[in-house]
């Protein structure tokens, strides 16, 4: 029986998790660059780690 599942969405979930795992590790590291950490509250702009729960959370609903 063929699935209809597309490869491409399940590909970006893998990578998501991946991600998710990564991110929740850095906070162990001291010198990481400023684009992989989150970003304090009154600044302006988003890191790597603030955009991996919400592709998330959009991937699950696909």
């Amino acid at each position: 029986m063929a699935s209809n599942r597309l490869k491409s969405i399940d590909i970006l979930r893998a990578l998501t998790m991946l991600l998710m795992i990564f991110v929740n590790d850095l906070w162990s590291l001291t010198d990481i660059p400023a684009w992989l950490e989150h970003k304090a509250a009154n600044e302006d702009g988003m890191g790597l780690a603030d955009v991996v729960f919400p592709a998330f959370l959009l991937i699950v609903g696909l």
